[in-house]
């Protein structure tokens, strides 16, 4: 099993060709995510950004491939969707532990995806 330091590596090696190039939108969404997943939890969480649309939906999305088939630790490994719709299944259909997981998985690489976002993404009017 990777040390903490390996898996925050992949985190962000994973994270980084999803975040370059992504405006100030996308940067306020992935300052959001982390809270939203804790707050709400990680099907409800999902389910919002895909509500919200533009590029909390592409978010969203990202966080479902992570999971589904990206992560090295699988918390679905009999997944077969990469969307947002076949992780809610997944998490539905999944056990407790499963579930626990997931959430650790989704809120690291969301908070990996929130540091990049707020290294490299353009900055909006109201950043300056």
């Amino acid at each position: 099993m990777p040390q903490r330091d390996s898996i925050e590596l992949i985190r962000l090696e994973a994270a980084l060709p999803l975040v370059k190039g992504k405006g100030a939108g996308f940067k306020t969404a992935a300052e959001e995510t982390p809270f939203l997943l804790r707050s709400l939890g990680l099907g409800a969480g999902l389910s919002v950004l895909i509500a919200k649309g533009d590029d909390r939906a592409e978010l969203g999305g990202m966080i479902a491939e992570w999971l589904l088939h990206k992560c090295p630790h699988r918390p679905y490994p009999g997944a077969t969707g990469r969307d947002v719709p076949a992780a809610i299944a997944a998490i539905t259909a999944g056990t407790r532990a499963q579930y626990r997981a997931a959430q650790v998985e989704a809120l690291g690489f969301a908070t990996a995806i929130k540091r990049l976002a707020q290294a490299l993404c353009a900055k909006g009017t109201d950043d300056a």
